[in-house]
């Protein structure tokens, strides 16, 4: 695991989200700043994505076709084609129905977290409300599909994850074990084991077949705020307030490197479609391109 590139002031403020297109390869960044922006893979800029009135918060790429859909403190989600630069929708949420926002598998609908818990899932065509997913918690604070589609994840501000089947509407599972909020949350590839982070400076492992909580993985010293998994299956990445990004191998469950690229808080991080990249990005408003094809144990 090593730095391959720094890209110094990338937005005018701090940068909250990041998203990496498999369809494009490039990287698209969400900036307090109110932009977005895209890179290529090497980090040279190729557009400024404006629209949004208030900060941008959060970005999801579309795994099906060039879009992204961003979501902003203006309650707006905006979908954009990341070929033209252009906005292809604007869906009004309203009042606190907006903060994270994650692209569904099939490229139809995107979900996104809300200040009054509930998790409502938009249609990316029309940009009407298709389903609201309830959790009965306080502040969804994130949000994430499995890789095949059939599950939804939230994480809320008092430590709740609920997982729910995308087509019923019907809850799966409740996870416990974090006492404090759940900002991050990752499927792996296998859509059977989920990843959460909490400001309770843990992340979690759950097996969703048994309902079960496999393992806590302490590292960090402070809130995590971002997982990101590797689509290689044995690998993924945390962040946090600590300024530190940290690799795990998930066999062993333990961190094998930890990276102090960052000089800020570390709000988010991308993997590119193999594996063999993740970009992060943080509120010192730098994007840091890693490495991370080095097979473990070399």
């Amino acid at each position: 695991m090593k730095v391959l590139q720094r890209r110094e002031d990338a937005h005018a403020d701090g940068i909250w989200s990041v998203a990496w297109s498999a369809q494009t390869d490039s990287i698209v960044t969400a900036s307090v700043d109110c932009s977005l922006k895209t890179w290529d893979a090497a980090l040279l800029p190729l557009s400024t994505l404006a629209g949004h009135e208030l900060a941008a918060i959060s970005v999801s790429a579309s795994p099906v076709g060039a879009y992204a859909a961003s979501s902003s403190l203006d309650s707006r989600i905006r979908i954009w084609d990341l070929g033209s630069g252009e906005t292809r929708q604007v869906i009004d949420c309203g009042p606190v129905e907006c903060w994270t926002v994650a692209y569904s598998p099939d490229g139809a609908h995107v979900a996104s977290g809300s200040q009054s818990g509930v998790v409502n899932l938009w249609g990316v065509q029309d940009g009407k409300k298709a389903r609201t997913f309830d959790p009965h918690g306080k502040f969804s604070m994130s949000c994430a599909f499995s890789p095949d589609g059939r599950k939804l994840a939230t994480g809320d501000a008092e430590g709740q994850v609920t997982v729910f089947d995308v087509q019923s509407g019907s809850t799966v599972c409740k996870l416990d074990g974090h006492s404090m909020a759940v900002r991050a949350l990752a499927f792996m590839p296998d859509s059977e084991q989920l990843l959460t982070g909490s400001d309770d400076a843990h992340v979690h492992l759950h097996d969703l077949k048994r309902g079960a909580h496999v393992a806590s993985l302490g590292g960090h010293s402070t809130w995590v705020l971002a997982l990101a998994a590797s689509p290689d299956r044995n690998m993924f990445a945390s962040s946090s307030s600590d300024f530190k990004v940290k690799f795990w191998d998930l066999r062993k469950r333990e961190d094998v490197h930890t990276s102090d690229a960052h000089s800020d808080q570390v709000w988010d991080l991308a993997y590119n479609h193999d594996g063999s990249r993740m970009v992060s990005v943080s509120d010192d408003r730098a994007l840091v391109l890693h490495d991370t094809s080095v097979t473990l144990g070399e």
